[in-house]
């Protein structure tokens, strides 16, 4: 059984998919540690939803289903020593777009 969700709360920090466009400050946006061509990256992007996966009506998943910039071209992403900027209108990885919220 699956639920959805358009937030949650993972160690203490509340994450929302729905309300980043009315408000001032947003809350959807992640940095994942991971693995490109062998190399490590870190992957950066934001919630879209949350879902929650019941197996045997007793064990629980939770998943966030995540959109991700893409961070693999010098041309998409610079950072210095203080920022990361990010070209938001390239996505990378549209056939994996979950992760564990740990």
């Amino acid at each position: 059984m699956t639920k959805h969700y358009s937030g949650c709360i993972v160690n203490e920090v509340r994450f929302h998919t729905d309300r980043d466009d009315c408000r001032i400050t947003q809350n959807s946006g992640l940095v994942v540690e991971g693995d490109h061509k062998g190399k490590p990256i870190d992957f950066y992007g934001f919630v879209k939803g949350v879902v929650e996966l019941t197996f045997f009506h007793a064990y629980k998943v939770v998943l966030f289903q995540c959109e991700w910039y893409n961070t693999g071209s010098t041309n998409t992403m610079k950072s210095d020593r203080h920022f990361v900027s990010i070209d938001i209108r390239s996505r990378w990885y549209q056939n994996d777009p979950f992760v564990l919220p740990n």
